[in-house]
Protein backbone atom coordinates (compact mmCIF):
# COMPACT_ATOMS: atom_id res chain seq x y z
CA UNK A 1 0.00 0.00 0.00
CA UNK A 2 2.66 2.81 0.76
CA UNK A 3 4.77 1.85 -1.94
CA UNK A 4 1.51 2.25 -4.44
CA UNK A 5 0.91 6.01 -2.46
CA UNK A 6 4.56 6.80 -3.45
CA UNK A 7 4.17 5.85 -7.00
CA UNK A 8 0.45 7.50 -7.61
CA UNK A 9 2.88 10.78 -6.19
CA UNK A 10 5.84 10.20 -8.40
CA UNK A 11 3.03 9.91 -11.38
CA UNK A 12 1.26 13.54 -9.69
CA UNK A 13 4.70 14.90 -9.66
CA UNK A 14 5.62 13.56 -13.24
CA UNK A 15 2.08 14.17 -15.44
CA UNK A 16 1.14 17.16 -13.62
CA UNK A 17 -1.96 15.58 -11.70
CA UNK A 18 -3.56 13.81 -14.00
CA UNK A 19 -2.52 10.20 -13.48
CA UNK A 20 -5.03 9.81 -10.70
CA UNK A 21 -7.68 11.64 -12.91
CA UNK A 22 -7.59 10.06 -16.37
CA UNK A 23 -6.86 6.21 -15.51
CA UNK A 24 -8.89 5.81 -18.96
CA UNK A 25 -5.96 6.92 -20.87
CA UNK A 26 -4.30 3.98 -19.15
CA UNK A 27 -6.70 1.68 -21.27
CA UNK A 28 -6.06 0.14 -24.62
CA UNK A 29 -9.52 0.93 -26.32
CA UNK A 30 -9.07 4.15 -25.32
CA UNK A 31 -6.58 4.61 -27.64
CA UNK A 32 -9.24 4.16 -30.12
CA UNK A 33 -10.83 7.29 -29.71
CA UNK A 34 -7.50 9.40 -29.72
CA UNK A 35 -8.27 12.37 -32.91
CA UNK A 36 -4.88 11.72 -34.87
CA UNK A 37 -1.38 10.01 -35.21
CA UNK A 38 0.30 12.61 -33.28
CA UNK A 39 -1.86 12.18 -30.12
CA UNK A 40 -1.84 8.34 -30.47
CA UNK A 41 1.98 8.57 -30.52
CA UNK A 42 1.66 10.75 -27.44
CA UNK A 43 -0.58 8.38 -25.77
CA UNK A 44 1.04 5.10 -26.57
CA UNK A 45 4.44 7.07 -25.22
CA UNK A 46 3.31 7.96 -21.97
CA UNK A 47 1.05 5.58 -21.36
CA UNK A 48 0.73 4.79 -17.59
CA UNK A 49 0.63 0.90 -17.13
CA UNK A 50 3.67 -1.16 -18.01
CA UNK A 51 3.10 -2.84 -21.12
CA UNK A 52 4.14 -6.73 -20.11
CA UNK A 53 0.85 -6.09 -17.79
CA UNK A 54 -1.25 -6.26 -21.31
CA UNK A 55 -0.98 -10.04 -22.86
CA UNK A 56 0.11 -9.99 -26.72
CA UNK A 57 -3.58 -10.71 -28.28
CA UNK A 58 -4.70 -8.19 -26.73
CA UNK A 59 -1.84 -5.91 -28.43
CA UNK A 60 -2.41 -7.95 -31.74
CA UNK A 61 -6.04 -7.38 -31.74
CA UNK A 62 -5.45 -3.54 -31.22
CA UNK A 63 -3.36 -3.20 -34.25
CA UNK A 64 -6.07 -5.89 -36.16
CA UNK A 65 -8.68 -2.98 -35.11
CA UNK A 66 -6.43 -0.31 -36.41
CA UNK A 67 -5.93 -1.53 -39.45
CA UNK A 68 -9.15 -2.06 -39.99
CA UNK A 69 -9.86 1.42 -39.52
CA UNK A 70 -6.95 2.42 -41.58
CA UNK A 71 -5.42 3.76 -39.22
CA UNK A 72 -1.83 1.96 -40.17
CA UNK A 73 0.66 4.18 -38.71
CA UNK A 74 -1.04 3.78 -35.42
CA UNK A 75 -1.24 -0.18 -36.32
CA UNK A 76 2.43 0.33 -36.99
CA UNK A 77 3.66 1.55 -33.59
CA UNK A 78 1.61 -1.05 -31.89
CA UNK A 79 3.24 -4.05 -33.34
CA UNK A 80 6.64 -2.21 -32.42
CA UNK A 81 5.52 -1.91 -29.41
CA UNK A 82 4.68 -5.85 -29.11
CA UNK A 83 7.73 -6.51 -30.59
CA UNK A 84 9.86 -4.58 -28.17
CA UNK A 85 7.92 -5.58 -24.79
CA UNK A 86 7.30 -9.53 -25.94
CA UNK A 87 10.27 -10.77 -27.86
CA UNK A 88 13.14 -8.50 -26.99
CA UNK A 89 15.99 -10.83 -27.23
CA UNK A 90 14.75 -11.41 -30.98
CA UNK A 91 14.55 -7.89 -31.57
CA UNK A 92 18.01 -7.15 -30.16
CA UNK A 93 19.53 -9.65 -32.34
CA UNK A 94 17.96 -8.47 -35.16
CA UNK A 95 18.89 -5.06 -34.28
CA UNK A 96 22.62 -6.45 -33.13
CA UNK A 97 22.95 -7.98 -36.91
CA UNK A 98 21.75 -5.14 -38.53
CA UNK A 99 24.08 -2.64 -36.76
CA UNK A 100 27.33 -5.02 -36.15
CA UNK A 101 26.77 -7.17 -38.79
CA UNK A 102 27.21 -10.11 -36.84
CA UNK A 103 24.67 -13.32 -37.11
CA UNK A 104 21.92 -13.84 -35.50
CA UNK A 105 21.99 -16.58 -31.79
CA UNK A 106 19.75 -18.74 -31.43
CA UNK A 107 16.18 -19.31 -33.02
CA UNK A 108 13.92 -16.49 -34.32
CA UNK A 109 9.98 -17.31 -32.92
CA UNK A 110 7.11 -17.50 -35.47
CA UNK A 111 5.31 -14.73 -33.69
CA UNK A 112 8.20 -12.47 -34.01
CA UNK A 113 8.58 -13.46 -37.38
CA UNK A 114 4.81 -13.30 -38.13
CA UNK A 115 5.04 -9.20 -36.55
CA UNK A 116 7.83 -8.24 -38.79
CA UNK A 117 5.68 -9.39 -41.92
CA UNK A 118 2.45 -7.37 -40.43
CA UNK A 119 4.86 -4.31 -40.03
CA UNK A 120 5.80 -4.77 -43.58
CA UNK A 121 2.71 -5.01 -45.08
CA UNK A 122 1.66 -1.88 -43.10
CA UNK A 123 4.22 0.21 -44.54
CA UNK A 124 3.24 -0.51 -48.09
CA UNK A 125 -0.32 0.57 -46.97
CA UNK A 126 0.99 3.82 -45.05
CA UNK A 127 2.92 3.68 -48.67
CA UNK A 128 -0.08 3.90 -50.87
CA UNK A 129 -1.97 6.36 -48.09
CA UNK A 130 0.34 8.92 -47.99
CA UNK A 131 1.83 8.69 -51.53
CA UNK A 132 0.21 12.06 -52.47
CA UNK A 133 0.69 13.68 -50.00
CA UNK A 134 4.92 12.77 -50.00
CA UNK A 135 7.39 15.29 -50.85
CA UNK A 136 9.80 13.73 -53.12
CA UNK A 137 12.63 13.54 -49.97
CA UNK A 138 9.84 11.65 -47.75
CA UNK A 139 8.47 9.52 -50.48
CA UNK A 140 12.28 7.87 -50.81
CA UNK A 141 12.53 7.79 -47.39
CA UNK A 142 9.25 5.54 -47.19
CA UNK A 143 9.89 3.54 -50.16
CA UNK A 144 13.34 2.46 -48.67
CA UNK A 145 12.16 1.83 -45.45
CA UNK A 146 9.68 -0.27 -46.78
CA UNK A 147 12.19 -2.50 -48.88
CA UNK A 148 14.74 -2.38 -46.38
CA UNK A 149 12.29 -4.74 -43.87
CA UNK A 150 10.92 -6.76 -46.41
CA UNK A 151 14.74 -7.55 -47.51
CA UNK A 152 15.28 -8.22 -43.93
CA UNK A 153 12.59 -10.36 -43.86
CA UNK A 154 13.83 -12.26 -46.92
CA UNK A 155 16.89 -13.22 -44.90
CA UNK A 156 15.31 -13.97 -41.77
CA UNK A 157 12.18 -15.85 -43.13
CA UNK A 158 12.08 -18.06 -45.57
CA UNK A 159 8.75 -19.87 -45.17
CA UNK A 160 7.34 -16.17 -46.68
CA UNK A 161 9.33 -15.38 -49.19
CA UNK A 162 6.44 -15.92 -51.69
CA UNK A 163 4.17 -13.45 -49.57
CA UNK A 164 7.03 -10.83 -49.45
CA UNK A 165 7.56 -11.06 -53.49
CA UNK A 166 4.17 -10.34 -53.87
CA UNK A 167 4.21 -7.27 -51.54
CA UNK A 168 7.03 -6.25 -53.97
CA UNK A 169 5.13 -7.04 -56.90
CA UNK A 170 1.96 -5.00 -55.48
CA UNK A 171 4.14 -2.23 -54.66
CA UNK A 172 5.55 -1.94 -58.00
CA UNK A 173 2.20 -2.47 -59.74
CA UNK A 174 0.80 0.50 -57.47
CA UNK A 175 3.42 2.95 -58.42
CA UNK A 176 2.84 1.90 -62.25
CA UNK A 177 -0.96 2.82 -61.69
CA UNK A 178 0.40 5.88 -60.08
CA UNK A 179 2.09 7.12 -62.91
CA UNK A 180 -0.37 6.15 -65.71
CA UNK A 181 -3.32 8.27 -63.64
CA UNK A 182 -0.50 11.57 -63.37
CA UNK A 183 -1.77 14.35 -65.27
CA UNK A 184 0.36 15.91 -67.79
CA UNK A 185 -0.55 19.04 -69.95
CA UNK A 186 0.95 19.62 -73.47
CA UNK A 187 -0.13 21.57 -76.89
CA UNK A 188 -1.93 20.29 -80.06
CA UNK A 189 -1.88 21.27 -83.39
CA UNK A 190 -4.98 20.82 -85.41
CA UNK A 191 -5.48 21.05 -88.79
CA UNK A 192 -8.19 19.83 -91.23
CA UNK A 193 -11.51 20.41 -93.10
CA UNK A 194 -14.23 20.82 -91.27
CA UNK A 195 -18.02 21.03 -92.69
CA UNK A 196 -21.20 22.03 -92.13
CA UNK A 197 -25.00 22.51 -93.07
CA UNK A 198 -27.05 25.06 -91.47
CA UNK A 199 -30.59 27.22 -92.49
CA UNK A 200 -30.94 30.43 -93.43
CA UNK A 201 -33.91 32.72 -93.65
CA UNK A 202 -34.30 35.13 -96.48
CA UNK A 203 -37.43 37.30 -95.64
CA UNK A 204 -39.38 39.34 -98.64
CA UNK A 205 -39.01 42.79 -97.58
CA UNK A 206 -42.52 43.53 -99.36
CA UNK A 207 -44.98 41.03 -96.49
CA UNK A 208 -42.19 39.85 -94.23
CA UNK A 209 -42.54 36.16 -95.28
CA UNK A 210 -39.58 34.10 -94.24
CA UNK A 211 -38.16 31.79 -96.73
CA UNK A 212 -36.02 28.62 -96.02
CA UNK A 213 -32.62 28.41 -97.39
CA UNK A 214 -29.47 25.51 -96.95
CA UNK A 215 -26.08 26.24 -96.67
CA UNK A 216 -23.43 23.76 -97.21
CA UNK A 217 -19.72 25.07 -96.12
CA UNK A 218 -16.32 23.33 -96.73
CA UNK A 219 -13.98 25.29 -94.88
CA UNK A 220 -9.97 24.97 -93.54
CA UNK A 221 -9.64 24.60 -90.30
CA UNK A 222 -6.79 25.70 -87.82
CA UNK A 223 -6.46 24.99 -84.20
CA UNK A 224 -4.53 24.87 -81.42
CA UNK A 225 -5.25 23.17 -78.02
CA UNK A 226 -4.25 22.57 -74.76
CA UNK A 227 -4.48 19.37 -73.59
CA UNK A 228 -4.77 17.75 -70.06
CA UNK A 229 -3.80 13.56 -70.23
CA UNK A 230 -3.16 10.57 -68.08
CA UNK A 231 -2.91 6.91 -69.42
CA UNK A 232 -6.42 6.36 -69.18
CA UNK A 233 -8.14 10.11 -69.86
CA UNK A 234 -7.67 13.44 -71.30
CA UNK A 235 -9.39 16.84 -71.42
CA UNK A 236 -8.47 19.92 -73.76
CA UNK A 237 -9.55 23.06 -74.50
CA UNK A 238 -9.07 24.48 -78.31
CA UNK A 239 -9.39 27.59 -80.15
CA UNK A 240 -10.12 27.01 -84.19
CA UNK A 241 -10.51 29.43 -86.57
CA UNK A 242 -11.87 28.31 -90.06
CA UNK A 243 -11.94 30.20 -93.78
CA UNK A 244 -13.41 28.56 -96.84
CA UNK A 245 -16.45 28.86 -98.84
CA UNK A 246 -20.27 27.67 -98.66
CA UNK A 247 -22.93 26.97 -101.58
CA UNK A 248 -26.65 28.12 -100.72
CA UNK A 249 -30.10 27.04 -102.13
CA UNK A 250 -33.89 27.10 -101.25
CA UNK A 251 -35.87 24.45 -100.08
CA UNK A 252 -39.41 25.96 -100.98
CA UNK A 253 -40.67 26.12 -104.20
CA UNK A 254 -42.18 29.17 -103.60
CA UNK A 255 -38.92 31.24 -104.54
CA UNK A 256 -35.74 30.09 -106.58
CA UNK A 257 -32.49 30.89 -105.18
CA UNK A 258 -28.81 29.23 -105.73
CA UNK A 259 -25.54 31.23 -105.00
CA UNK A 260 -22.32 29.06 -104.93
CA UNK A 261 -19.07 30.30 -103.69
CA UNK A 262 -19.68 32.52 -100.81
CA UNK A 263 -16.92 33.27 -98.92
CA UNK A 264 -17.79 32.32 -95.03
CA UNK A 265 -15.51 31.94 -91.97
CA UNK A 266 -15.57 31.12 -88.31
CA UNK A 267 -14.24 30.62 -85.30
CA UNK A 268 -14.63 28.22 -82.20
CA UNK A 269 -13.90 27.40 -78.64
CA UNK A 270 -14.32 23.38 -77.90
CA UNK A 271 -13.30 22.18 -74.59
CA UNK A 272 -13.45 18.39 -74.66
CA UNK A 273 -12.49 15.29 -73.12
CA UNK A 274 -11.86 11.79 -74.43
CA UNK A 275 -11.53 7.96 -72.96
CA UNK A 276 -8.39 6.36 -74.07
CA UNK A 277 -7.42 2.50 -75.23
CA UNK A 278 -4.96 0.15 -76.44
CA UNK A 279 -2.34 2.16 -74.41
CA UNK A 280 -3.60 5.65 -75.56
CA UNK A 281 -3.34 4.97 -79.03
CA UNK A 282 -7.13 5.22 -79.70
CA UNK A 283 -9.43 7.63 -77.94
CA UNK A 284 -13.22 8.62 -78.16
CA UNK A 285 -14.96 11.40 -76.50
CA UNK A 286 -16.94 14.39 -76.47
CA UNK A 287 -16.70 18.08 -77.55
CA UNK A 288 -18.80 20.99 -76.50
CA UNK A 289 -18.33 23.42 -79.53
CA UNK A 290 -19.07 27.28 -78.85
CA UNK A 291 -19.08 28.32 -82.77
CA UNK A 292 -19.54 32.00 -84.59
CA UNK A 293 -19.90 31.95 -87.81
CA UNK A 294 -20.58 34.68 -90.56
CA UNK A 295 -21.05 34.77 -94.23
CA UNK A 296 -20.89 37.28 -97.28
CA UNK A 297 -24.49 36.19 -98.53
CA UNK A 298 -26.40 38.40 -101.35
CA UNK A 299 -29.86 39.09 -100.64
CA UNK A 300 -31.69 39.44 -104.20
CA UNK A 301 -33.55 42.88 -104.63
CA UNK A 302 -36.60 43.11 -102.24
CA UNK A 303 -35.07 40.56 -99.96
CA UNK A 304 -32.71 40.36 -96.62
CA UNK A 305 -30.71 38.09 -94.96
CA UNK A 306 -32.16 37.36 -91.43
CA UNK A 307 -29.12 35.93 -89.94
CA UNK A 308 -25.40 36.11 -91.72
CA UNK A 309 -24.13 35.89 -88.34
CA UNK A 310 -24.81 33.62 -85.97
CA UNK A 311 -23.53 31.75 -82.99
CA UNK A 312 -24.26 28.37 -80.77
CA UNK A 313 -23.36 25.81 -78.48
CA UNK A 314 -23.20 22.57 -79.95
CA UNK A 315 -22.49 18.39 -79.14
CA UNK A 316 -19.89 16.13 -80.79
CA UNK A 317 -18.59 12.62 -80.97
CA UNK A 318 -14.90 12.73 -81.37
CA UNK A 319 -12.53 9.76 -82.26
CA UNK A 320 -9.04 9.75 -82.32
CA UNK A 321 -5.84 7.56 -83.95
CA UNK A 322 -2.44 7.88 -82.69
CA UNK A 323 0.67 7.45 -85.22
CA UNK A 324 3.73 7.16 -82.72
CA UNK A 325 3.61 9.79 -79.76
CA UNK A 326 3.28 12.82 -81.40
CA UNK A 327 1.28 12.19 -84.86
CA UNK A 328 -2.61 11.61 -85.44
CA UNK A 329 -5.73 11.25 -86.87
CA UNK A 330 -9.34 12.82 -86.13
CA UNK A 331 -12.75 12.21 -86.54
CA UNK A 332 -15.92 14.22 -85.27
CA UNK A 333 -19.09 14.65 -86.05
CA UNK A 334 -22.18 16.82 -84.00
CA UNK A 335 -25.16 19.17 -84.47
CA UNK A 336 -24.72 22.87 -83.24
CA UNK A 337 -28.42 23.34 -81.56
CA UNK A 338 -29.09 27.07 -81.77
CA UNK A 339 -27.77 27.28 -85.51
CA UNK A 340 -29.83 24.28 -86.69
CA UNK A 341 -26.31 23.19 -87.86
CA UNK A 342 -25.23 19.85 -88.94
CA UNK A 343 -21.22 19.71 -87.89
CA UNK A 344 -17.94 17.32 -89.73
CA UNK A 345 -14.66 17.14 -89.10
CA UNK A 346 -11.83 15.21 -90.30
CA UNK A 347 -8.22 16.48 -89.82
CA UNK A 348 -4.41 15.63 -88.56
CA UNK A 349 -3.04 16.27 -85.51
CA UNK A 350 0.81 17.01 -83.99
CA UNK A 351 1.31 17.01 -80.15
CA UNK A 352 4.09 18.70 -79.01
Amino acid sequence: MVLRKWIYLILILVWGGTALNAKSIFKLRDLLHTKDYKEFSYRIKRIGRPWRSYRPRQLKNLALVLTKRKRFAEAYLVYGKLMMTFHKREYREVRRMLELKKKIRGKLTRPFLNTLLAQSQLLFEIYKQNYHRYKPGQMRKARRKFYRQVNLLQVLDEKNEDRLDELEEALEAFEEEEKRKRQKGHYVIRLGQRMYKGKLHLIRESDDSDNLLISSARVMDFGLAYEVQNYYFSYHFAFHYMYGAAGVQSEQTNISYFQDGVGVGAYAFIPGTMWKFNGGRTAFGLEFPLMFRQGNFTAPTGFKFKNTFRYGIGLSLISRWMFGSHFGLEFSFGRMTSMESSLWHLGMLYGF
